[in-house]
Order: C-alpha cells, then structure tokens, then sequence
C-alpha cells in the first residue's frame, strides 16, 4: 500500500479482519461507488492504511511541551482490491450489520451493487503503544 490511496477516518468502516497466524492477512471496508478512492485504486492499488484504539491526550498543567499520548496503533502496506464476488459483499456488509446491533440480512444482488467492498491484502504490518500515565 504505497500511497496510492489516502482514506479518510469518517469514511471507513472496517469490515474485517482475517488476522490468523500462518495466513494472508486482509482488511475490507465499504464504500461508496464512485468516487475519489475507487478512482485511486483504478489507477495504483498500492495503499497504506493507519488504525489507533486507546487514543487519549495527557494534557498535564503547565506548558504544551508536557503534554503525551496514551494509544495503540497499527500501520500497514499492501493491494486494495474491488470486491466483485456476491457471496463475500454479503458477508461483508453483514458483518457491518450485525456490528451496530442488527441481525443477519440477506442482502439481494439490487442492494449489493449500489456499494463496494474494499479488501486490502496486507504485505506488511507494524504496530505501535504508549502507556504513558499523567
């Protein structure tokens, strides 16, 4: 994922992690159809992407230079790839579904083509974590 996508927080919705010792590793989102990533992609599937949890800011009394952060990130490089396959799309969008609480849906091919699934195939990962405590 060398740079030739850049998405943005509010934009994503990760989907799925296949995080699984021995084997490939991927990320998937959804998105939109058209537009500026999809057009990205086309062009240079070479991506990066950047994720943090535990993000706070140590804002101790006194001058800026003190102030920290506790976080945990992950960055990674890899190929995003356009996800055509209806079996995985449904799998996918159904697991955004049930992630903000809803129940299995059997999506229909109609309601699968009006958005894409993102699926980066990591080459490289690294990560990150600061425990600082104020």
């Amino acid at each position: 994922m060398a740079y030739g996508i850049r998405i943005q927080r509010r934009a994503i919705h990760v989907i799925k992690h296949e995080i699984i010792l021995g084997q490939s590793l991927s990320q998937q989102f959804h998105c939109a159809k058209e537009g500026k990533k999809i057009d990205i992609i086309k062009r240079n599937n070479s991506t990066c992407f950047e994720m943090n949890i535990d993000h706070t800011f140590l804002k101790p009394e006194g001058r800026p230079c003190g102030w920290d952060a506790k976080y945990q990130s992950v960055i990674g490089f890899g190929k995003a790839f356009i996800v055509e396959n209806f079996e995985e799309k449904s799998e996918a969008m159904n697991i955004v579904t049930q992630h903000y609480g809803g129940d299995y849906y059997p999506f229909s091919k109609d309601e699968l083509e009006r958005v894409n699934i993102i699926k980066i195939e990591i080459a490289s990962i690294t990560g990150e974590k600061s425990w600082l405590i104020p």
